[in-house]
């Protein structure tokens, strides 16, 4: 290739460019000018519209914060009015009135329990016919573990107790599933 015949490609390349700048020029001038006329029609709105369209806007946000209020006072409310039926309910008993507390309960001989919440076991003689029973705690369901065992025909023992941590089971295992002997739950809060 002779140099004359560089030369002349040089200038055509140079032509292209020239071409191609031109046009991303006016592409580039075409995007501003219709980006410019977006924003005017924006900024011609009317006063009062634009006041309209703001007030509204002001408006959506001051709704919504509302309901939020609303809610979280609703919510307020629901647990207030708990937390004062069990403060009565609590007076009551203190007071020697009420409802027996419903976290002691009897429970029944030969039947697996899981414990929800932490719970203390007593299981004691409360007179009549003689029986053996066992206190039995564990992660499996039955419970094989025994934790003490009560005897009263040969008037050893006349009481167990231990405390079921949650998702123990337990079971009080009597050999006649008697009603000389008692089983009662409590839950420790």
């Amino acid at each position: 290739m002779s140099e004359n015949d560089l030369q002349e490609r040089l200038s055509a390349l140079e032509e292209r460019m020239t071409d191609r700048v031109d046009d991303l020029g006016r592409e580039l001038r075409e995007l501003v000018d219709r980006r410019i006329g977006e924003l005017r029609e924006i900024l011609d709105v009317d006063p009062e519209e634009r006041t309209r369209a703001l007030v509204t806007y002001a408006a959506e946000g001051v709704r919504r914060e509302l309901e939020q209020t609303i809610a979280e006072a609703a919510r307020l409310r629901e647990g207030t009015g708990a937390l004062q039926k069990a403060q009565e309910a609590l007076t009551a008993r203190l007071s020697g009135g009420g409802d027996p507390p419903p976290w002691r309960t009897n429970a029944r001989f030969n039947v697996v329990y899981r414990a929800e919440v932490p719970s203390y076991i007593a299981v004691y003689f409360v007179g009549g016919r003689t029986d053996r029973v066992s206190l039995l705690i564990g992660d499996d369901d039955p419970p094989a573990k025994s934790y003490g065992e009560l005897d009263v025909s040969a008037e050893t023992t006349s009481f167990i107790g231990a405390l079921v941590r949650p998702g123990e089971h337990w079971m009080a295992r009597a050999k006649r599933g008697t009603g000389s002997v008692k089983c009662v739950v409590t839950t420790l809060y």
